[in-house]
C-alpha cells in the first residue's frame, strides 16, 4: 500500500507484468534497481525500502519486463497470506513431498529481521531440481501423489497471452523465448519450458518427451544471449533425441 504496487495482481507478479520498475533488469548499471536490491540484500539495507521507491514504467498487466523485484513482492505475499516463511511453506507443501535427497535453502538478507530472498536465491543440488522438474512434466503428480494442480502446470507451457508469447517480450526477453507462470515458454507443437538462472543455469522441461534436464554452469556474466541461445537449441535437440529414441 503506497507504492507503486497497488493495483498490481498476484497474477501479474506471476507473469512479471507489474509495470512496476526497470524495463530492462541490467547488473552492469551502477544504480539500476537490480543492483540497489542487491546491495540492500547483502549490506544491510532495506529491502523494503528499495522496492517501495520503484516507480511504475508501464500499465500493469500489458508487458513484460523480467524483474526480481515482482518475485521477491510475490514471495512476501505468500507469507502474509500463509502466516509461514517462504522456507517453512517450501518445506511442507513442495520439498517434503518430491522425495529430495538433500536440504534447499534460500539466501537470507544481512539486516535484522532477516528475510528471505525470494526473488531469486534458491539454492540446490541438482538432482533435487531435476525431482522438481519431473513434477511438472508429469503434470503435478509424483510418486503416486498429487502435489500441484494440474492447471497450474498447464499454464507455465504458456496460455496465449498476446505480450507473452513467445517472441513478444520486448527488449527484457529474448525472441526465442515467451513467459508463463515464473517459466520461460519456448512454444511450437510440443511446448517444452524452462526456469533460468543468472550466469547459466537451467532446469529445462519437455512433457511430451518426458525429459528433464538441469545444466549448471558459471559464465562469467550474469547473462548471455549468445550462449543462452546456444544452450536452448542443445537442450531442445538432446529432448528431441530422447523423444524419438522412446518412440
Amino acid at each position: 500500500v503506497g507504492s507503486a504496487f497497488d493495483g498490481v495482481t498476484i497474477e501479474h507478479l506471476l507473469d512479471m507484468s507489474s509495470g512496476v520498475g526497470d524495463l530492462v533488469e541490467d547488473y552492469t548499471v551502477r544504480d539500476s534497481l537490480i543492483n540497489r536490491f542487491a546491495k540492500a540484500a547483502t549490506g544491510g539495507g532495506s529491502l523494503h525500502e528499495v522496492v517501495s521507491s520503484a516507480e511504475r514504467a508501464t500499465e500493469a498487466g500489458t508487458q513484460f519486463s523480467y524483474s526480481t523485484i515482482d518475485t521477491q513482492v510475490l514471495g512476501w505475499v505468500l507469507e502474509s497470506a500463509t502466516g509461514r516463511s517462504l522456507a517453512q511453506y517450501a518445506t511442507e507443501r513442495l520439498w517434503s513431498r518430491i522425495g529430495a535427497e538433500h536440504d534447499a535453502y534460500y539466501w537470507l538478507t544481512r539486516k535484522h529481521p532477516r528475510t528471505a530472498i525470494g526473488g531469486g536465491s534458491l539454492n540446490a543440488t541438482a538432482r533435487d531440481m531435476a525431482r522438481l522438474g519431473l513434477l511438472m512434466s508429469r503434470g503435478g503428480e509424483l510418486n503416486g501423489q498429487r502435489i500441484l494442480p494440474e492447471e497450474w502446470v498447464t499454464r507455465s507451457r504458456g496460455r496465449g497471452v498476446p505480450h507473452l508469447e513467445v517472441g513478444a517480450l520486448g527488449p527484457s526477453g529474448y525472441p526465442h523465448y515467451g513467459y508463463s507462470n515464473k517459466w520461460w515458454t519456448l512454444g511450437g507443437e510440443r511446448r517444452p519450458f524452462t526456469a533460468v538462472g543468472i550466469h547459466g543455469q537451467y532446469l529445462y522441461v519437455d512433457p511430451d518427451a518426458d525429459v528433464v534436464i538441469v545444466k549448471t554452469s558459471a559464465w562469467p556474466t550474469a547473462d548471455d544471449s549468445s550462449r543462452d541461445a546456444e544452450s536452448i537449441t542443445a537442450l531442445r535437440a538432446v529432448a528431441g533425441h530422447l523423444r524419438e529414441d522412446h518412440r
